[in-house]
């Protein structure tokens, strides 16, 4: 389990997923995709998915602080990714988010 001591910003749109993986990248850091499912949160969640203006495709996803994430499974390694600090693994996990 995993509990965030700050605020989770996610999105729905998997190519700005990606590309905050790529521009986020540190020196000897790997990269997860999360799989997140919602399951009776009690935590305040707030959506920004407006279809106009200059942000428009990033439908955004806030998790207020004290959210927790269960990790389902294990890791799965789903490829690699070029960055700045040349090739990065990239894995994929399932999680529940409550």
């Amino acid at each position: 389990n995993i509990i965030e001591s700050t605020p989770i910003s996610t999105t729905l749109f998997p190519t700005v997923a990606y590309n905050e993986i790529i521009r986020n990248i540190k020196k000897d850091e790997d990269r997860i995709i999360f799989d997140l499912v919602v399951d009776n949160s009690k935590i305040n969640v707030f959506y920004y998915g407006s279809n106009t203006g200059f942000h428009s495709n990033e439908k955004e996803v806030l998790f207020a602080f004290g959210a927790r994430i269960q990790i389902i499974g294990d890791y799965e390694k789903i490829g690699e990714i070029d960055t700045h600090l040349g090739k990065r693994p990239l894995y994929y996990a399932a999680g529940i988010i409550t």
